[in-house]
């Protein structure tokens, strides 16, 4: 028996000791006929070399995040003694299209210019269904020894583990993993971090839906969010202070502001976006990357983008409130000057939506108290929240 038919015979044996599932992992894997060397079988391995290696991926990070040590040097592709999930597989599905994308090629394509270069085993095969893996998630081959570079290196790139969430079943592989224990050490130094990761885990494997993943563009839609939420509440406040309206004692303006935003927060957002992009010299995804690369045990999920874009936003208006108030500092520049007010007419739609906001009563104490200021400003109030330019006038990039 030659190399190629040994190795594959093996893999065959080793998936079907994986029951109940063993019958499917055959079928989804392709190897009914594992000593038979095609150009079909050569694919498969290539595959099958790619599904492990997002399963060990997964894993290794997972048991990071929620804070097993392992001793350094470490191979976690030794550690894992574990045929991949069927999720797995369906995530090495997923990734063939952004690997055709990146190398001009399918598998067969990259296998047949492999094959024409040097004779190619069985391993080689392997090892280029691991190196796709790592390419797509912008790791080096290092990245599967500990101390890993994992999530740290080009982290716009896809990361696995948001895909692919690790259960405790596959946790369960991992020699001297105990969630119980894992879950008891925070506790007792109140690592919210590593508490949240723990809870956080399956109680098998799951493979997230696709609208589920967190994308770059996913990401920089949640860090917009998060601006144009915070853009909104702080135009509609200024404004409702600058008649005498007073809010409530102890409340949270993010919560007292409508959910419903009108349409010129989305253009003034864009600005903002606009502005942070030219004084950085690089896209909002890129920012993103940094904050991300500075807080590496923070998991970047929804709210916490959301919270970088408020952050972002306040920063941007002088608020003196900023992302490194609660995190670790990232290169960013502001913009010289940026203040949504000028470009957005706050109007009654929004203001009446407050808390007890009476228009007619803020009137009348401000010429009870002779002030002029906020009897201006009270002065022709639309009856919707617009630009506050005529119609076809784009005002310059804020800090321009």
């Amino acid at each position: 028996m030659n190399d190629f038919e040994e190795q594959s015979q093996e893999a065959f044996r080793y998936a079907r000791s994986r029951s109940p599932a063993a019958d499917l992992v055959r079928e989804h894997l392709g190897m009914e006929n594992p000593g038979m060397k095609t150009p079909e079988n050569e694919v498969q391995i290539v595959r099958n070399a790619m599904a492990r290696t997002i399963h060990v991926l997964a894993i290794s990070d997972t048991a990071k995040r929620i804070g097993f040590g392992i001793e350094p040097g470490t191979d976690w592709m030794a550690v894992v003694d574990r045929v991949p999930p069927l999720e797995a597989v369906e995530l090495a599905k997923r990734l063939e299209p952004l690997i055709e994308k990146a190398f001009g090629g399918s598998l067969d394509t990259l296998i047949a210019e492999s094959k024409a270069q040097m004779p190619v085993t069985a391993a080689d095969l392997q090892r280029l269904g691991r190196d796709l893996v790592l390419d797509v998630c912008g790791l080096t081959a290092d990245a599967l020894v500990e101390p890993s570079n994992y999530a740290r290196v080009q982290p716009t790139k896809l990361n696995i583990h948001e895909i692919l969430q690790i259960g405790e079943d596959d946790l369960e592989c991992v020699p001297g993993l105990s969630l119980t224990e894992l879950h008891r050490d925070a506790q007792l130094i109140d690592d919210d971090a590593r508490l949240e990761a723990i809870l956080a885990v399956p109680a098998t494997t799951r493979l997230v839906e696709e609208d589920e993943v967190m994308t770059p563009e996913v990401k920089v839609q949640h860090v917009r969010e998060g601006m144009a939420r915070t853009i909104h509440v702080c135009v509609v406040a200024d404004a409702a202070e600058s008649m005498g309206y007073i809010f409530p004692a102890q409340s949270d303006l993010m919560d007292l502001v409508r959910d419903e935003r009108p349409e010129v927060v989305g253009v003034v957002t864009q600005q903002l976006v606009d502005a942070l992009e030219h004084a950085n010299g690089t896209k909002l995804e890129a920012l993103i990357q940094r904050a991300e690369a500075s807080n590496p045990e923070l998991e970047f999920d929804q709210a916490t983008l959301e919270s970088l874009g408020f952050y972002l936003a306040m920063q941007a208006q002088g608020h003196g409130v900023g992302w490194a108030d609660d995190h670790e500092p990232f290169e960013c520049k502001m913009p010289v000057y940026f203040a949504p007010g000028d470009s957005i007419w706050v109007g009654l739609d929004d203001l009446k939506a407050l808390p007890g906001f009476d228009l007619e009563e803020l009137r009348a104490e401000a010429l009870d108290a002779d002030d002029q200021d906020k009897l201006d400003a009270m002065s022709d109030i639309p009856e919707q929240t617009q630009s506050a330019y005529i119609e076809g006038y784009e005002p310059p990039m804020p800090g321009m």
